[in-house]
């Protein structure tokens, strides 16, 4: 890719406008905007020459900070935080898989938010002592709307929840039918386990296995981080190469389906935003640098809302996890790779995945998982194996329920081991350690990475960049 330089340039710069916008009022009018937004694309379509990389840089910063300006406005104006403090009746569609959490009370998150026939831009989360809401579903919430942590910003607790519309789309239809087939076909324990690693959702996790997947680091492959959905375009893009129209038509699709079956969060979204750019690069027979690919859905993803950016914590993990996948990583590979390639490139991998992850993780939960690169390499390799046999387990139960318990006993004994195997490093001493972060502590981290990345790009220059 000739323009990576500059592409890679101009999105940092796009994202720095958009934080510094995040805590300083600016004042730049309609002109502006304009002027700006043509001198960035020019810049980024001319510019060739070093000097001109402070030309690109200016530009796209002053665009993020314009782009950034523009949606605090916006979230000034109106949005579910402009409801903090206030005692409110809303109706919004259920998002995500609705679970039970350690209170013993129904969690689930609501979108399409309305308020007396005025809709409210955002996601809230709602927590209820009667779990009668199910994913796809119309409800109406009652309650005082305070501040949460992670995906919504708001919530409600203690909400009066009261069903408008049960009728389900038929993506959640689908996801829900697959899951009464791996509850015919497993225990109740295996079956939620599987049905996590398939569709991303830990609602139907026991709380002993979340909290032991949590102290290992391993939460990722059972929450919607974008890795389930790596192993399902892995999948598609083996049935893709054939890179007939019917084939790569059939590709998308399949990822639409499961970002739409796991509620489209951001992170699934990042993932299947790149993997369709590369499954439509594939079929014009181009090359693509997947860093390249990463810089521009961000960007994308980004102007479109930049709360992904400042709010969206799941989103933020998953884009640093792949920025650790493809800078870090090779860096921990040796520089010729004679014997063992696949495990040196898990080992590698699950280094940088962490290392880019840990200060986040460090400042949001206050803990961090000490032995994760570890149990990553242990059962990383293990999950598209299980989720293959979990989704013949689905369909089993769904089509031959009466012979489908017997006939997956084997699979139930894979996982059970590898529950054991993870239960066994969980139990390793300081598997987990307390490490909590300031704002400070977290941008000196991120920028003694950013100099161990440059290290690691340096000495690996000569390495072409694996597709993800």
């Amino acid at each position: 890719m000739k323009r990576y330089p500059q592409i890679f340039i101009a999105t940092v710069a796009w994202l720095l406008g958009l934080t510094i916008a995040a805590f300083w009022i600016l004042h730049l009018n309609c002109t502006a905007v304009i002027i700006i937004s043509f001198v960035a694309i020019a810049a980024l379509s001319i510019v060739r020459s070093k000097l001109g990389y402070i030309l690109i840089a200016m530009s796209f910063l002053s665009l993020g900070m314009v782009r950034g300006q523009a949606y605090m406005q916006q979230q000034e104006q109106w949005s579910v935080e402009n409801l903090l403090g206030q005692k409110v009746v809303l109706t919004g569609r259920v998002t995500g898989e609705p679970g039970w959490n350690d209170d013993k009370l129904h969690e689930f998150f609501i979108s399409e938010i309305n308020q007396d026939g005025r809709k409210v831009p955002g996601i809230m989360k709602i927590k209820a002592l009667i779990g009668n809401a199910q994913e796809g579903q119309i409800v109406s919430v009652e309650g005082k709307v305070g501040r949460a942590l992670g995906r919504a910003s708001t919530q409600i607790w203690y909400a009066k929840v009261a069903l408008i519309d049960t009728n389900t789309p038929y993506p959640i239809g689908l996801k829900n039918l697959l899951g009464r087939g791996l509850n015919a076909a497993m225990p109740r324990e295996e079956a939620g386990f599987v049905r996590g690693l398939l569709f991303g959702s830990s609602a139907a996790v026991s709380p002993e296995t979340e909290a032991t997947l949590r102290a290992v680091g391993l939460t990722h492959i059972i929450a919607v981080s974008g890795y389930n959905l790596t192993i399902v375009v892995a999948a598609l893009t083996i049935f893709s190469r054939r890179r007939s129209r019917n084939a790569i038509v059939v590709s998308v699709a399949g990822i639409g389906l499961f970002v739409l079956m796991t509620g489209a969060p951001a992170s699934i979204m990042r993932a299947g935003v790149m993997a369709t750019i590369f499954l439509l690069v594939g079929y014009y027979r181009r090359a693509l640098d997947p860093r390249v690919a990463l810089a521009a859905t961000v960007g994308v993803m980004t102007a479109w809302n930049p709360g992904y950016l400042t709010s969206d914590i799941g989103w933020q993990l998953s884009v640093l996890a792949l920025v650790g996948v493809l800078w870090l990583a090779p860096g921990f590979r040796p520089r010729t790779i004679k014997r063992h390639k696949t495990a040196w490139e898990v080992i590698s991998t699950a280094l940088g995945a962490y290392l880019a992850t840990a200060p986040l993780l460090a400042y949001y939960f206050g803990s961090l998982s000490v032995i994760a690169p570890v149990a990553n390499v242990f059962v990383l390799p293990i999950v598209p194996v299980l989720m293959l046999l979990g989704y013949c387990a689905a369909l089993l139960g769904v089509f031959a329920p009466s012979i489908s318990f017997v006939v997956m006993k084997p699979v139930v004994w894979l996982i059970r081991l590898t529950l054991d195997v993870i239960a066994s490093l969980a139990h390793i001493p300081h598997a987990s350690e307390s490490l909590s972060l300031s704002v400070d502590g977290v941008l000196l981290s991120f920028v003694m990475l950013a100099l161990l990345a440059v290290i690691m790009v340096r000495r690996t220059s000569n390495i072409v960049p694996k597709k993800v």
